[in-house]
């Protein structure tokens, strides 16, 4: 009913011979409107892996928000961190899990968050004294090699399901949340600070120095958390929860940051200048109105205005225009 009313009132001001503001803004109004509801049926998908920090979804939820402000587009999350989970379970659900792997074959954006566990799991050990070998130090480097190994598998899986030139894959290094605890010369701590972050640093070198290879951005979110030198408490900082592992909103903010600051090569802002004068307005819209309902496979179809290039002239196109409507548009990466 609402395209049939829109199409009434462009016929009676064509018929007076003249296209005045109120249809450009009637148009654009209602358009916008059934644009809202439509976005819903086709979001850039986005899915997370990783723990508990990734599962409680609070830099998700933000950076959805960013994606969404920088790119124009209507994000739809599935979040599949677990709890608890380690590089090597993260792994092995790679290999078997067929919906985690569905999920990505069908996402824009994948995240990877993972590590810490690891860290935690074998920290106790060291700071206990039953790491092993000599130094008690066996566990620690026997944790960094089959984090090496298990962080190898993630990501040559993730490649198997995704296309990275049409994808975003993004993921983050491993923070230190009780570095300032670790400092301490008290048991159970006994300042084993020194050791741990030389082992930390190792999984966070290779974090990068893999990710270098495969060409996928790293957040630097160790050195926002921890500083230059890994010792700086972000607990002080507020960024940590009363359990001094997970992030308040605040750290969840700084995370998210830290993932926007990379960009979201391949993926670019959609530009609804169609005409190509360097701005989005009423010329635009009405361009595109009269291309509504055009698809790929009819030989009046224009891809100039398919706005999100999709092979479709729909409502979608008009909400990214709405969303850009009356400022220049400037591609990014």
């Amino acid at each position: 009913e609402l395209m049939v009313l829109i199409k009434i009132v462009h016929r009676h001001f064509l018929i007076k011979g003249f296209l005045v503001s109120f249809f450009i803004l009637l148009s654009m109004t209602v358009l916008t409107l059934l644009a809202v509801k439509a976005s819903a049926n086709n979001p850039l998908k986005v899915t997370a892996l990783g723990d508990s920090i990734t599962s409680l979804g609070g830099f998700i939820s933000i950076y959805n928000r960013y994606v969404t402000t920088d790119l124009k587009y209507v994000t739809q999350t599935n979040n599949l961190g677990i709890a608890g989970w380690t590089s090597g379970a993260l792994a092995n659900a790679l290999t078997d899990n067929s919906t985690m792997r569905t999920s990505i074959v069908d996402s824009k954006i994948v995240l990877v968050e993972i590590g810490i566990n690891d860290f935690f799991n074998y920290r106790g050990a060291y700071q206990s004294g039953t790491c092993g070998g000599v130094d008690n130090q066996d566990c620690l480097r026997s944790m960094v090699a089959n984090f090496k190994t298990n962080w190898d598998r993630i990501f040559t899986q993730i490649n198997t399901l995704v296309d990275p030139t049409k994808t975003a894959i993004r993921t983050q290094d491993i923070y230190y949340s009780v570095a300032a605890a670790d400092q301490l010369p008290t048991a159970p701590y006994n300042n084993s600070f020194p050791v741990l972050n030389f082992y930390l640093q190792q999984m966070n070198a290779y974090i990068h120095s893999s990710s270098q290879v495969r060409n996928i951005p790293v957040a630097n979110v160790h050195l926002a958390y921890n500083g230059i030198n890994g010792d700086e408490n972000p607990a002080a900082k507020g960024y940590l929860l009363p359990d001094a592992i997970h992030p308040t909103t605040l750290g969840s903010t700084v995370i998210a940051d830290e993932l926007r600051k990379l960009g979201y090569a391949p993926l670019t802002l959609v530009c609804a200048d169609v005409n190509g004068d360097g701005k989005v307005n009423s010329t635009d819209m009405l361009l595109v109105y009269k291309n509504f309902n055009t698809n790929s496979s009819q030989t009046n179809f224009n891809p100039t205005y398919d706005v999100n290039g999709d092979g479709k002239v729909n409502s979608i196109d008009i909400l990214l225009m709405s969303q850009q409507f009356n400022r220049r548009c400037v591609i990014s990466p």
